[in-house]
């Protein structure tokens, strides 16, 4: 191989290295920031989303979506029932909801209160 095809060669790595360094800096930053706005607010802060209770029987829509394994459906299902049929008497209750498992409420279980 000639020299001028072997600097060519080494122009177009060092072209490839500095630009797979850019987007990787660009990358880094974008993480750095998303996890600087996570923690500036609690709803999306893992920790406080275990440590709060939701109360099924006043909770809105919203408030029951952001349970674990409750979408938007079985929650406007959960806010229908509760609607159709009174407040929850205990929270096992809330098995009694089309969608919610015996495996589910388990998972639920220490996650909610009345």
């Amino acid at each position: 191989m000639d020299v001028i095809k072997r600097r060519w060669i080494l122009i177009l790595l060092l072209v490839g290295v500095m630009l797979a360094g850019t987007f990787y800096g660009q990358w880094q930053e974008k993480r750095i920031e998303d996890r600087v706005v996570m923690s500036e607010f609690p709803a999306h802060n893992k920790n406080s989303r275990e440590q709060a209770k939701v109360h099924i029987n006043s909770a809105d829509q919203d408030e029951l979506d952001r349970l674990p394994g409750i979408g938007a459906v079985l929650a406007k299902r959960i806010v229908e029932f509760r609607t159709a049929h009174g407040p929850f008497q205990n929270i096992k209750d809330l098995t009694k909801v089309k969608g919610i498992t015996e495996a589910e409420f388990r998972r639920l279980e220490k996650k909610i209160e009345l």
